[in-house]
């Protein structure tokens, strides 16, 4: 059958990275995949078929990836056999190659096999993956595998991959308390450990058995946060058998992703002896939300002859704390002035129109979806430290004036808070050679949930930008985007200072500046010439005599708000 598909369903669908599952034949949008290490995808014609293209970019780890809706199973050894058809372009095919599955349950967390092509014709590739696997989430599919600039063939046509058993129903999220009484409570595992859930007596128990790693762990994800910030429930038990060995060692309890606190939350254990024990761990003061329990039976005892099997049951919090919902902004951000098309390239937002697809990158530690607040789509950001975000072309912004965005920071305010926002300019296309690298601290508790809108000055080639990328240093491990565009200063809403017949004066001001309209304005910001925001206002009236008498001298731009309509101007402080 002849597949069909269009260059613009593509583009739309790949910019949030839509899940797919096997098989695999890219028939249609939502099967194109993620790319990473510099490679770029689309589907393409070969003869009456539609396939995916492979085009790397001689780096180490060209790839696609495809995140599955339902999860792929690989525990029944019988159906373990992938398959999939491969052309190499151009070049001799030669080359090291993978197939791997990540995100694994009930078996290994990942699961990888190597394969060679040879020549440059259509050549069928089948792969028989062991025993003992178990189910799994996504699959890269590396056309390199650690080859960087060796010269091997760049491009590459794939289809029909296919094999596996689709789960059609994948298990939802735990939460606690963790009884292991169903699959789900299963968790994943790493540094070479493995778990399952076996039987004690009656109970279903979880099973680690550890590689005498340095951090064998467990690790589970909560479908609802885990509530630490009431300090009078802080207290989680759990009970624990080393099943052989003496019991000793470096055991640690951990939660990640915090909102609302600290990033990570973590306490020390140890256990005696070969029997089932009860472990109470007293958190402390001051902590948030977590999405997030890893479970380390090891945590730094690499080779140190430590029991390798625990069993482990009962993982609660103390009652009275429980799940609670991501915090989220009741509000969206104040509307972006309008501006001529040839002034503004945005790259993520509703006020204009987008002018790149964007993608998630591979090498960070943080992802984005997009949700709907107050009725306005905004990307929510959930990791660690920073966040990567690729454009589907490259962006000559050499024009382009200011970066402007607007962010909703979820977690309270600490010391040494940032938002830093960085231009990655690709000016060969082939890989960063240059960027712009924006400081942007956080430097109250009113700079933190409550939406923010920043204007930053740019310097610096701008003239092939490819990636935007923001670090939080790991203190905003939950934020929301919005409005995120480049803008030619001096361009936006030239008449709305006429058609809303704004008054501003006196101008040059030097302690108070007015501002008045036949209708209620309802807010204002002003920002210097750094694109800072300096001040902000809500006025609900047709004029306001605003204090400027503490702000440096100098130019700046007052942004403000009518019948939801938005307008600027600027004006000297003497």
């Amino acid at each position: 059958m002849t597949k069909k598909i269009t260059l613009l369903l593509t583009l739309l669908m790949i910019s949030f990275g839509y899940s797919q599952n096997l098989p695999l034949n890219f028939s249609t949008a939502d099967q194109l995949g993620t790319v990473g290490d510099g490679a770029a995808s689309s589907i393409v014609k070969d003869g009456e078929n539609d396939v995916l293209q492979i085009v790397g970019a001689n780096h180490a780890w060209d790839h696609a990836k495809f995140t599955f809706t339902k999860n792929v199973d690989l525990s029944d050894d019988a159906n373990n056999t992938i398959t999939f058809k491969i052309k190499p372009v151009n070049g001799t095919g030669g080359g090291n190659h993978l197939l791997k599955f990540e995100g694994g349950t009930g078996g290994p967390a990942v699961a990888e096999l190597a394969y060679t092509t040879t020549g440059t014709e259509w050549q069928t590739i089948t792969l028989d993956f062991p025993a003992g696997l178990g189910n799994y989430s996504a699959l890269v599919f590396f056309v390199d595998s650690g080859d960087a600039g060796a010269g091997f063939a760049d491009t590459y046509l794939v289809d029909d991959i296919a094999g596996g058993t689709l789960i059609t129903e994948v298990a939802e999220k735990p939460n606690l308390p963790l009884d292991f009484s169903t699959a789900n409570q299963l968790g994943t595992v790493g540094d070479g450990a493995a778990s399952s859930i076996v039987k004690d007596g009656e109970n279903d128990v979880l099973q680690i058995v550890g590689a005498n790693h340095a951090w064998d762990h467990a690790k589970f994800e909560f479908k609802d946060n885990v509530d630490l910030s009431d300090d009078a429930n802080n207290t989680i038990t759990f009970k624990i058998k080393p099943v052989n060995g003496t019991g000793g060692g470096n055991h640690l309890f951990k939660f990640e992703g915090g909102t609302g606190g600290p990033a990570v939350a973590e306490l020390a254990y140890t256990t005696t002896g070969t029997d089932w024990q009860t472990i109470t761990l007293d958190f402390p003061a001051g902590l948030g939300n977590y999405p997030t329990l890893v479970f380390f039976v090891d945590s730094g005892d690499a080779g140190a002859g430590f029991a390798d099997t625990y069993l482990v049951d009962d993982i609660s919090i103390a009652e009275g704390s429980g799940p609670v919902d991501d915090p989220e902004p009741t509000d969206a951000p104040a509307t972006p002035p309008s501006y001529d098309a040839n002034n503004v390239i945005s790259f993520y937002g509703e006020a204009h129109t987008a002018a790149v697809a964007i993608a998630n990158v591979s090498w960070d530690d943080s992802a984005f979806e997009e949700v709907t607040i107050a009725g306005n789509k905004v990307l929510k950001i959930t990791g660690a430290n920073f966040l990567g975000i690729d454009f589907d072309k490259h962006i000559d912004a050499s024009n382009m004036t200011y970066l402007h965005m607007d962010y909703w920071i979820g977690s309270d305010w600490t010391e040494g808070q940032v938002m830093n926002p960085k231009l990655s300019n690709h000016a060969a296309q082939a890989g960063e050679t240059n960027a712009i690298d924006i400081s942007n601290p956080i430097t109250s508790e009113a700079e933190v949930q409550n939406w923010q809108s920043k204007d930053f000055l740019l310097s610096g080639d701008r003239q092939s930008i490819k990636q935007l990328l923001f670090t939080q240093a790991g203190k905003s491990p939950l934020f929301y985007l919005d409005n995120v565009y480049l803008y030619i200063d001096g361009t936006a809403s030239l008449d709305n200072n006429e058609l809303l017949n704004i008054s501003l004066y006196p101008n040059p001001a030097s302690s108070r500046l007015t501002i008045s309209a036949p209708k209620t304005i309802t807010s204002a910001a002003i920002y210097n010439i750094l694109g800072k925001q300096v001040m902000s206002l809500e006025i609900n009236k047709n004029s306001e005599s605003i204090d400027v008498s503490n702000l440096a001298t100098g130019m700046y731009l007052i942004k403000y708000s009518i019948d939801n309509a938005v307008g600027t101007a600027k004006f000297i402080k003497q």
